[in-house]
């Protein structure tokens, strides 16, 4: 996660103001700073490596009774448990990204887990530019005006390679596979994995693989559940 918001932070950077020396200021994305809290919390501040928890494997002998000297203690690594992939779908074309949660753990082997989100998304901000004098050397040089548009970027493609190793990944209790189309922020869940992989994105999002009947039945269930919630007023 730090490697996304040391790119971003790093567009501030080159973003200087009009004394020349400092940078445009930054305000923290939203989790970057519970997420730097956690880090602190489950990695030695001396080595910067993670700490490692512990788990205790007993085994009992035909009474019950724990056998102490067959008692196995393993380490644990921190994990990241995937619970969606997204596909989505932009003008450059198909990526993927995750949300999940990551385990670490305390020098004491406590465990700490914290959201995941979107590791494999940044953001580059651009900054607008205006023509002026500069009063140091009396010449004209475009200086920074202010922050301009914001362009995201997916680093991970759409590809079968690249889908496993994030369901690899996932929590066994529960993964969603989600298509998404940016443009018009449409997104839909699908089925299955075979279909998440190997089927056409509209041919998910559009509910091609549905019946005219399943169809029907989904809509009538949807304006129930509208009318329901959105009780008309007498």
């Amino acid at each position: 996660m730090l490697q996304k918001w040391t790119k971003e932070k790093s567009f501030f950077e080159k973003a200087l103001l009009p004394d020349g020396k400092n940078h445009w200021p930054r305000d923290l994305a939203p989790g970057e700073q519970s997420y730097k809290e956690w880090l602190e919390k489950v990695t030695d501040p001396v080595t910067g490596e993670f700490y490692k928890g512990k788990r205790v494997i007993s085994k009992f002998d035909d009474e019950g009774k724990e056998i102490v000297e067959q008692r196995v203690v393993t380490e644990l690594e921190p994990d990241y448990v995937v619970q969606q992939i997204v596909r989505i779908k932009v003008a450059e074309g198909e990526f993927l990204y995750s949300k999940g949660m990551m385990t670490g753990y305390t020098q004491f082997g406590d465990p700490i887990t914290k959201k995941f989100w979107e590791p494999e998304v940044w953001n580059e901000q651009t900054f607008s530019t205006v023509t002026q004098m500069d009063t140091k050397d009396q010449k004209w040089k475009p200086m920074i005006n202010g922050p301009s548009i914001i362009i995201t970027h997916y680093d991970l493609p759409f590809n079968e390679e690249n889908v496993m190793k994030l369901y690899n990944k996932r929590d066994p209790k529960n993964c969603q596979l989600t298509v998404k189309d940016e443009p018009s922020q449409r997104a839909k869940e699908c089925p299955n994995l075979d279909m998440f992989i190997h089927k056409p994105f509209e041919y998910i999002l559009n509910d091609e693989y549905l019946s005219v009947e399943q169809k029907a039945l989904i809509q009538k269930e949807f304006e129930a559940e509208f009318a329901k919630q959105n009780p008309r007023k007498r």
